[in-house]
């Protein structure tokens, strides 16, 4: 009788599944999410992350400061090999213009009062607009404006201070000393980091 049971039991458990199983084929959206899309994922960030890292990404450059400080800021950020200075605009609606067609892929903006704050000690912003639609030219644009920014803030910080020798100005600018030492992902690129991790 017992045995009986169970059987009963789990030939209904089966019958149950089975009829799940033939109503999930049928639905698209479930076919397409568990046995497609696996497929399909590891592929497609493979080919997105191919380059692994991005060179001379091209930004249009909004100064309306026209400023020795902003100028710096230029010159460095278009001497870094990740990012280059393709355009000049008058202001930001042109600029947005050029990254909606995708002739750049971010915008470098100074506003008028740039230069009138960090002379009066002040803290100045820049705008950072990025494309988004591909993550590796927004980490480009993004982390080499910021390495600019605080390279220019160090300088700022060593005239504005009374330290006397090199090793107070290097505490001043920098008081904690941190190297970065990748220890799985040695290039530094997204591909290395992702597709391991996608693939297990």
């Amino acid at each position: 009788m017992l045995l009986s049971r169970m059987l009963t039991a789990l030939q209904t458990l089966c019958n149950i599944w089975a009829q799940e199983l033939r109503a999930a084929l049928k639905d698209q959206g479930v076919v397409m999410f568990f046995f497609l899309l696996p497929l399909i994922y590891p592929l497609l960030y493979s080919w997105i992350y191919n380059n692994e890292v991005v060179r001379d990404v091209p930004v249009a450059i909004v100064d309306q400061s026209h400023s020795q400080t902003s100028r710096r800021f230029i010159r460095a950020f278009d001497a870094s090999p990740e990012t280059k200075t393709a355009y000049f605009c008058d202001n930001i609606d042109e600029a947005r213009d050029l990254v909606a067609k995708q002739v750049v892929r971010g915008v470098l903006y100074f506003p008028s009062d740039f230069s009138h704050k960090l002379n009066r000690g002040e803290q100045a912003h820049i705008g950072v607009y990025c494309d988004m639609s591909l993550m590796l030219t927004y980490k480009a644009i993004y982390q080499t404006a910021q390495s600019v920014a605080t390279d220019i803030n160090a300088g700022i910080q060593i005239a504005r201070s009374t330290n006397y020798t090199d090793r107070d100005e290097e505490l001043t600018t920098q008081p904690l000393d941190v190297e970065e030492v990748p220890l799985f992902n040695t290039t530094g690129g997204y591909g290395n980091a992702i597709i391991p991790g996608v693939l297990i």
